[in-house]
Formats: C-alpha cells, sequence, structure tokens
C-alpha cells in the first residue's frame, strides 16, 4: 500500500482505477464465457510462455522471479483456474440421453482439495529451502 500513499498526482489513481476495473473485467469475461476462459486461461499463458516470460522471470533478474516456486505457482494457480472451468463447463449427453455435468461424477470433487495440497506443499518446499528445516528454535523437552 505504500505506493498509494505516494501518489499525489491524479493521474496516477486514474490509471490504477483503470487497472483495476480492467482486471475485474477480464475476470468476469473469464468467468462467465467458455471461451473468454479459455482465452485467459489456456491461450494466453501459452503466448506469454513462450513469447514473454523466457524474457521477463530470468534467473538472477531483478525482480526474483526467475526461480522454481514462482513458475510452479503460477501453472498449478493455472491448472486450478482450468480444472474449475472444466468443472462447470464440461458436459456431455449420456446413453440415457440426458445431459451430465463433469462436477456429477465424484472422482472430479476431488480436484479442488487436491490442487490445494499441492499449492500448500509447493509452499512448504519453497519454506524449507529458503530458510532451512530448522526454522524455529528446538525445544527443550526430550522424550
Amino acid at each position: 500500500m505504500g505506493i498509494l500513499y505516494q501518489a499525489s498526482d491524479p493521474m496516477i489513481w486514474a490509471i490504477w482505477l483503470f487497472v483495476v476495473f480492467a482486471l475485474m473485467a477480464f475476470n468476469e469475461f473469464g468467468r462467465t464465457s467458455v471461451w473468454g476462459g479459455v482465452a485467459l486461461f489456456v491461450v494466453a499463458p501459452i503466448v506469454f510462455t513462450i513469447f514473454v516470460w523466457p524474457h521477463t522471470a530470468a534467473p538472477g533478474n531483478e525482480y526474483g522471479t526467475g526461480n522454481w516456486f514462482n513458475w510452479a505457482k503460477t501453472y498449478s494457480a493455472l491448472a486450478g483456474c482450468v480444472g474449475f472451468m472444466a468443472l462447470r463447463f464440461v458436459k456431455w449427453r449420456g446413453a440415457d440421453g440426458r445431459g451430465h455435468h463433469l462436477y456429477e461424477k465424484r472422482w472430479a470433487l476431488c480436484f479442488p482439495p487436491l490442487i490445494l495440497a499441492i499449492n500448500i506443499c509447493e509452499a512448504v518446499v519453497r519454506k524449507s529451502r529458503r530458510h532451512g528445516t530448522e526454522s524455529r528454535p528446538r525445544s527443550t523437552w526430550r522424550t
């Protein structure tokens, strides 16, 4: 929030509001339509992976985004978005002639806790690699 307190020019506030509203509009576009979700969560990441991120997320850059954790977090969050889109939009006509959705399958409902567990495991591995496994003091209690 420090940058907001330093912004005294009304043009900075206008740009900030434009970015917030544009992100909200993209969110609604991706959330409400299948093709919007495919464009934002499949096509755009493929284009970014090939043409943009190799230059902006290179190891040793000034932003510190060139490590495995940032890539793993980005793609696991992307997998979550695509998986939830599949739960919502994938449907088919069964042998009984009725329409079915993916969220009706019990095995498909394992996806939300699984992607959450993967994200937590990534954070735990990052924490242990960054701060070592001895990140808290040893207990004085003997067992």
